[in-house]
Order: structure tokens, then sequence, then C-alpha cells
């Protein structure tokens, strides 16, 4: 047996005084707790208002170690978006295939977009994306990337297996994806941007608005016509009448 106490899981001090050893942590592990930590901070007080102190004072560690999982403060900050960003998107992307209507898609879309975006930490991000996006462009371009043009590809993606045809609305699926996620945000992202709260009933109010004007109007079969297409969206629905020239009109 190491009279030191060093086989006994122990270490002795400077000052003779033997004190148990820290259990060796993996670097996957810390890169981790780090990111969760600086995840609030970030957050709460913004990219400018945290120190690497302020990091360190949470998660424990060194400059040194942030720096060399991380590359710096920036790097850190670019990573925690990611991960936001990703953990927020899993939602969206655990949607079952489309295997019914189309309006049964968009909903499911809906609810899975609004609960994404009117969420406390999605609007903190927001906030954070306008208020330091000057300053740091790169930040800014990933929490686009990573945020709403994530959210459309996926849509886009569920859109794709409902497509008919190359007219109407459906014809280009990112666009698509686009107007009938946008159709649902305005005032309300607006109003939780300056600390209004949206209750379930009116995201739901709103996502069934959305459907039901979507929903209706999707081409379901087409027939030629002699100055373009004409698309009827069920028996009872309208008629809506995409021109050669690419405009759509209804009635």
């Amino acid at each position: 047996m190491r009279m030191d106490g060093i086989a006994n899981g122990t270490r002795r001090t400077a000052g003779g005084m033997l004190q148990p050893r820290r259990p060796r942590v993996s670097s996957t592990d810390r890169a981790a707790a780090i990111l969760a930590a600086s995840a609030d901070l970030f957050l709460e007080h913004g990219y400018g208002g945290v120190a690497i102190d302020d990091i360190i004072a949470v998660t424990g560690g060194s400059k040194r170690e942030i720096y060399a999982l991380f590359g710096g403060k920036a790097g850190l900050f670019t990573r925690v978006v990611d991960q936001l960003c990703h953990e927020w998107l899993a939602s969206l992307r655990r949607l079952p295939a489309p295997d019914g209507s189309l309006g049964a898609t968009l909903s499911q879309l809906g609810h899975a977009f609004l609960t994404f975006l009117l969420s406390p930490p999605a609007i903190a991000l927001h906030r954070l994306a306008v208020t330091e996006g000057r300053r740091f462009p790169d930040v800014a371009e990933t929490v686009l990337r990573q945020g709403p043009t994530a959210c459309y590809a996926v849509a886009a993606e569920a859109l794709r297996a409902h497509r008919v045809s190359d007219e109407g609305w459906l014809a280009d699926c990112d666009l698509a994806a686009r107007l009938f996620l946008d159709s649902m945000t305005g005032d309300l992202q607006l109003r939780c941007l300056v600390g209004n709260t949206i209750g379930p009933g009116e995201v739901n109010a709103r996502v069934q608005a959305a459907v039901a004007v979507f929903a209706q109007n999707a081409p379901q079969s087409c027939e030629k016509a002699t100055n373009g297409v004409i698309c009827q969206a069920s028996d009872a629905g309208p008629r809506t009448h995409v021109s050669a020239s690419g405009i759509l009109t209804v009635g």
C-alpha cells in the first residue's frame, strides 16, 4: 500500500493534509455542463452582459478550459445557440410522417412552430439576436439559420407529401412553408417580445384560422384551362385560379 494515500483515492496537499481526489470528468461532460450553465446566463443577461469569469463562477474550471473547449466566449455562445435551437426543433422533427389530410399536417406544424417560437427561451434568444446582431453578425446569422430557417425546412419537407401538381400554392413547398408559418406569428411574437403572455387558447385559435385558409385553398385536383390552371379545393370549396403568369385568385 502506498503511504501517501493516492492508492486510496486521496491526495496530499501542499500542507501535508490528505484530501479526497476529485473524480475525473470527461471533456464531453464538462462541455455539456458549461453549455447548460452558459445558456441560462446568456439568455438572462445577453452576450455582452456575461463575462467568462461569470461562467467560471457558476461552473468552476478556468479560462484555459473554456478556451480549450470552445475557443473563447464567442465560440461558447455559438455552441449554446446551436444546442438550444437543436433541442427546440427536436419537437418539429419528431412529428410523424404525414399520413392524413393536409389540414392535419398543417395543424401539427402550426402548434409545434408556435410552441417553439413563443416559448420564453426562444423569445429571449430573439431579443439577443436583435440587440447583439450588429456587433456580432455571426451570432445573429446562427440564430437565423438554426431557428426560423430550420423551421421552414422542416415544414417544407412535411408539405411535400401533399404536393399533387406543379400549380397552386403548394407548387413551391419552401415558399408555402414560409407563407403558412409566417401567417401565424406577426402580432403574437411582437406581444411576447414586449412582455405579454399568449395563452394556449389564443395559440390554438390562430393555428385553426391559418389551417382553414391554407387547407381550403390547396389544390387537390387540377384541370387545364386555356389561360392557366383551375384548381378545385373540394366540391364545396372555392375555386382557385392560377393564371399562366402565376397570379393566384380565389372566387
